[in-house]
């Protein structure tokens, strides 16, 4: 009864924490990213006083030392960069690492896949809700947003971007694609229905990082799935089906009547963004030249900088007296870029090689494969956006590697037992 009572407290303690990582968006909330953290390290040292010490060996002693040269690199340039900026990004994802391994060691794939649903439960909301910002072009609380949120809104404007409740299209985007796909990993037939709504919210948010994160987790989706789904196992609800199934039907009818005009969109909208050497898009131009300008700033500058980076937030300051092509940009517009600069090649390259094992396991277990794949929706994204800015996001990533390195252990152990 007591471990009972436990699991569900952790349970709604990860809801809420889910619930303060979208805060720092709204008026006098600016505080809430290390409230945010403050819960998390709260929840960790709580579960280590009432619970057994956890084994460094149910995570595998190889990625068990990866993570602690991280923690260890990460802390160091912590101390010689900005440590608000370390805190709100980098430490925040470790904090929440060490809480979702302890929560998933303890109770399995249970607690994990519970999150999942109450993850999914969530998005299906906002997603509904969103289509309120669709037809009225004005989020639903934008008279709460601070004044930097609001400045780039475009309320009314015929190119608004939908951005649900959290500032921005580019994470809204990214979070409804988390949700397409649990609710194809979560099996009730009435997320088929939802889903036709997640997929014009992920159109009406405008992100073409989020539309090329789809893209490839489909292609993954449809490289690794291991077998088709049990539709009998599928639950179903007449009244869900009712309701989900109208709005659907709407936003079916919605896209067929425009699709050409979505269609030359989707076209203008990427343009030739694209390309590498000929595009004329700002945004890209932007990118491109600044992920030369970091390699050339890191590769002629010490071997020590080069191996452990400049310290936390330097990417901002490096980008702040340096500029591109856009005045007054002080960021990389790449998380994985910010990464490289500021904790150095030693830590990318852990990152990416966790990735390419990740990448493997997933093609021999359906468990890895589905968190794979949500990990892999966060990490593409992160290619086109500073996305640990937003705490959110931030737990959602460690989430999804929590649960892909959870399930690679298992799999490494249920492998070295049969041999």
């Amino acid at each position: 009864m007591e471990d009972e009572k436990n699991y569900k407290g952790y349970i709604f303690s990860v809801s809420i924490i889910f619930s303060l990582s979208i805060l720092n968006v709204y008026n006098h909330l600016t505080w809430a990213p290390y409230l945010t953290v403050l819960s998390m390290l709260a929840v960790v040292i709580y579960n280590y006083i009432q619970e057994d010490v956890i084994s460094s060996e149910k995570v595998g002693i190889f990625r068990f030392t990866l993570f602690l040269i991280v923690i260890i690199v990460t802390l160091f340039n912590m101390t010689r960069g900005h440590l608000s900026v370390g805190i709100i990004s980098y430490f925040t994802v470790i904090v929440a690492i060490l809480m979702f391994h302890r929560l998933i060691d303890l109770y399995g794939n249970k607690f994990y896949e519970e999150v999942w649903g109450c993850l999914s439960l969530a998005i299906n909301v906002l997603g509904v809700f969103n289509i309120y910002q669709i037809i009225y072009k004005r989020p639903m609380l934008y008279d709460f947003l601070n004044t930097a949120i609001k400045s780039y809104q475009f309320v009314g404007m015929d190119y608004y971007r939908t951005s649900s409740i959290f500032g921005s299209a580019i994470p809204a985007c990214q979070i409804f694609v988390i949700g397409f796909f649990l609710n194809i990993f979560i099996k009730r037939k009435i997320n088929f229905l939802i889903n036709i709504i997640l997929l014009v919210d992920i159109y009406s948010t405008q992100s073409r990082s989020g539309w090329i994160s789809l893209a490839v987790a489909l292609v993954i989706y449809a490289l690794i799935r291991m077998k088709k789904i049990n539709l009998k196992s599928i639950s179903f609800n007449i009244f869900q089906f009712l309701f989900f199934g109208f709005i659907s039907l709407g936003s079916t009818i919605l896209v067929a009547i425009n699709i050409k005009a979505i269609s030359m969109n989707i076209i203008s909208r990427f343009g030739d963004s694209l390309s590498w050497q000929n595009s004329t898009d700002v945004s890209n131009l932007q990118r491109v030249e600044t992920i030369e300008s970091i390699f050339n700033r890191m590769f002629t500058g010490s071997r020590f900088s080069l191996l452990f980076g400049n310290g936390v937030g330097s990417s901002k300051d490096f980008m702040k007296s340096n500029k591109i092509i856009i005045s007054n940009f002080d960021t990389t517009d790449n998380q994985i870029l910010s990464l490289f600069f500021d904790l150095g090649t030693v830590v990318t390259l852990i990152l990416l090689v966790v990735l390419i094992i990740f990448f493997i396991k997933s093609i021999k277990n359906q468990k890895v494969a589905e968190s794979f794949i949500l990990l892999s929706i966060m990490v593409v994204g992160l290619f086109f956006y500073e996305g640990f800015n937003w705490p959110i996001i931030s737990v959602l990533f460690s989430l999804f590697f929590v649960g892909c390195s959870y399930n690679v252990a298992i799999l490494d152990k249920e492998i070295e037992f049969n041999e």
